[in-house]
């Protein structure tokens, strides 16, 4: 049975209705069982049906493992290339009936830890969006002359972050199609963008696990998920590689703590030429000025009769951005 991991379920714990079928239809009547994954471990941490955990450190006991490292050494996966991106010196307004006041953060994850902005409340940033945006513009246009029909994935959090990442897009002049799951015949779109030649697919749960899409060589992860089976999951679209000249695949994300240590994980299980996360910072400051930002955004704080407006501005004028416009801070990381 393949994708296991779905089918949750152990002596202690009954699992979910997938899993309980297994553990009694077949688990102690069949003479041999053979469970794959690809991600083995639930968000839930909730056991698997049909495996097997040490005790006590309660880690998943394989009998055969074929990971990213041997894939890769195969010629069968991409080498990926992680670019964490810090969002530094960001500045929040706090408007009152009464009065105004502003905070100012060093990172991202001091904002989230104290402050009432969110992590979708960053990804949703017309600002950070065109940040990764522009990152992510870059490389894959990058790739194109050795590459003609390499193509980019960007997980948006919801049908509306979608179709606004889809308009910061064509701003840019990028082509771009969007598949959720209100898209009429979103498979026949999916489809479309897998025999074409398109540049860019928006989506919202509708590629990620399951999904074979070959010629995607450049991921935006804008999702609000911060779970390390999705995040892997969606790294997954853009590592299987379809001929000699596509030896890497490239993923932008926020610097988030949980994000971060998840790519660590990545870089560790792999070869040292191969463990490479580049950590990339703007060099300019970004300075939270409404009069500054065409569509202000503002979040609602828990408390009723409290608005936070957050504008994200440049202080000098915007131009579109390359990475010579950032500093690489750590380009390898060595098992």
């Amino acid at each position: 049975m393949t994708k296991i991991h779905h089918c949750s379920g152990g002596e202690q714990y009954l699992g979910n209705s997938w899993g309980q079928t297994i553990i009694q239809r077949a688990q102690d009547r069949a003479v041999y069982t053979l469970a794959l994954s690809g991600t083995p471990w639930r968000s839930d941490e909730h056991a698997i049906a049909l495996t097997r955990y040490s005790s006590p450190e309660g880690r998943l006991i394989c009998d055969y493992l074929y990971g990213i490292k041997e894939s890769i050494n195969d010629g069968v996966c991409r080498s990926p290339r992680i670019a964490l991106m810090k969002v530094n010196g960001i500045r929040v307004e706090t408007i009152t009936e009464r009065q105004s006041s502003t905070s100012e953060y060093s990172s991202i994850a001091e904002i989230l830890s104290d402050s009432p902005i969110t992590f979708e409340d960053l990804v949703s940033h017309d600002e950070v969006v065109k940040e990764v945006l522009h990152l992510g513009c870059s490389r894959l246009h990058s790739l194109i002359p050795d590459d003609p029909h390499a193509g980019g994935l960007i997980i948006a959090s919801s049908i509306n972050h979608a179709y606004q990442v889809a308009a910061v897009l064509r701003n840019m002049v990028e082509e771009c199609r969007v598949v959720t799951n209100r898209t009429s015949d979103a498979q026949l779109v999916i489809d479309e963008f897998r025999r074409g030649t398109g540049r860019w697919i928006v989506a919202v749960g509708m590629i990620s696990e399951g999904t074979d899409i070959p010629r995607l060589r450049v991921c935006r992860y804008l999702s609000r998920i911060r779970t390390e089976l999705h995040y892997r999951q969606v790294l997954g679209r853009v590592l299987g590689r379809t001929g000699p000249i596509d030896d890497n695949a490239w993923l932008y994300v926020l610097a988030e703590p949980s994000l971060l240590s998840f790519s660590h994980r990545i870089a560790s299980d792999l070869p040292d030429d191969h463990a490479v996360i580049d950590i990339i910072t703007p060099c300019n400051t970004y300075t939270m000025d409404p009069a500054t930002t065409d569509r202000p955004y503002s979040l609602i704080s828990s408390e009723a009769d409290e608005r936070i407006a957050i504008h994200a501005s440049k202080a000098e004028p915007s131009e579109p951005l390359s990475h010579s416009d950032f500093e690489i801070i750590a380009p390898t990381i060595s098992n």
